[in-house]
């Protein structure tokens, strides 16, 4: 089966993703930057005590992002990111973001945890090799 012969199939999780703009959302202070993909005016002003460090899903993108949440929303995406590390086979993630031109998850996470606790617990960076 060549590429162009693979079927399209939806994302595992197409409820989550990193907000568009993670650096200007807090508007000079830090705010969960939890927001609903399906109605994105339903947005988390709680004080966050969590992070998300990583690349975006845009290949051309190469800048370390830094995502906050409150602890419900870090819960929630850290766990939409377990599922989709666990539950994708290389080969699904040629379908479902590679020819869709976006990052795969297993790609764009950097670290993770308590805000504070920056760099105590990186893991190794999957785009710059030392």
């Amino acid at each position: 089966m060549t590429t162009t012969d693979m079927p399209t199939l939806p994302r595992m999780r197409d409820d989550f993703d990193f907000p568009l703009d993670p650096d200007a959302w807090g508007r000079g202070k830090k705010v969960c930057q939890y927001f609903d993909s399906d109605d994105e005016t339903k947005v988390c002003t709680a004080e966050p005590e969590y992070f998300i460090r990583g690349y975006c899903w845009d290949p051309g993108c190469l800048h370390v992002h830094d995502w906050y949440y409150c602890l419900r929303h870090f819960g929630t995406n850290i766990g939409a990111l377990a599922h989709d590390l666990c539950a994708q086979e290389p080969g699904d993630e040629i379908v479902w973001y590679l020819r869709e031109g976006d990052v795969p998850a297993r790609y764009q996470l950097i670290e993770w945890g308590r805000i504070g606790e920056e760099g105590a617990h990186p893991l190794p960076d999957p785009l710059r090799h030392a």
